[in-house]
């Protein structure tokens, strides 16, 4: 039995560029232009970003895994997230629960008209509630569906 939920989140904001090293009097044949890139993390931010967290749960946990859920462009529901202290959601990368059509279209992560995020294959979000709510959570799409896996926890 689980006795706390955690979670973590990181990012950088990244400055990336190439320039252009000359050689003068180059011997024929030779490379005389070299364009290496570079790559750091942005000066006006200075640091990479992030931040943790624990939940503790306590004998009552539940854990409502959602599994996959098929976003339309009507919008669905996540599913019923009464008392979650955790919601887990990640664009698959395809159009259905069976794997077979890959897609890349975004998935709108809405709680009432808000966008929450917009997710494309890979990207993941994780909405931590320090006090047990019901999330009403939509998944939207704008053009094809999007199977998006679904994982929530309850019980605090």
């Amino acid at each position: 039995m689980a006795d706390h939920v955690r979670f973590a989140v990181s990012c950088d904001v990244v400055d990336e560029y190439t320039t252009t090293n000359s050689a003068n009097d180059d011997v024929t044949g030779d490379i005389a232009d070299v364009s290496p890139g570079y790559s750091r993390i942005h000066p006006s931010v200075g640091k990479s970003l992030g931040g943790s967290g624990s939940i503790d749960v306590d004998a009552s946990f539940t854990l409502t895994a959602n599994g996959d859920v098929i976003a339309t462009t009507s919008g669905v529901s996540a599913g019923t997230l009464t008392d979650a202290n955790c919601v887990f959601i990640k664009h698959s990368g395809f159009e259905e629960a069976l794997r077979e059509t890959a897609t890349n279209d975004p998935c709108k992560v809405m709680m009432g008209s808000v966008n929450v995020a917009i997710l494309t294959k890979g990207m993941a979000v994780v909405l931590p509630f320090a006090l047990n709510e019901t999330p009403v959570i939509t998944l939207d799409t704008e053009a094809n569906d999007v199977c998006m896996e679904v994982v929530a926890t309850t019980g605090a």
